[in-house]
């Protein structure tokens, strides 16, 4: 298996390093393997993994107003 780090996938993905910390925040991406030093640890298939979400958000239909609001 191919590792890389945050910034590499980032960058493959087109996608910026914080984009990546908030899509594992909101369980939308694995959270990383971590190396015995703490750096995350990411794979070729978590690159098409990022590069799929916003792909999927935009076939979403969300409502613009709360109607409870």
């Amino acid at each position: 298996m191919h590792s890389m780090t945050i910034g590499k996938l980032a960058k493959l993905a087109e996608v910026g390093v914080d984009t990546v910390r908030f899509y594992e925040r909101q369980g939308l991406l694995q959270t990383a393997h971590r190396t015995a030093s703490g750096y995350r640890q990411y794979s070729l298939e978590d690159v098409d993994r990022l590069r799929f979400i916003p792909v999927s958000y935009t076939h979403l239909t969300l409502p613009t107003r709360c109607h409870r609001c």
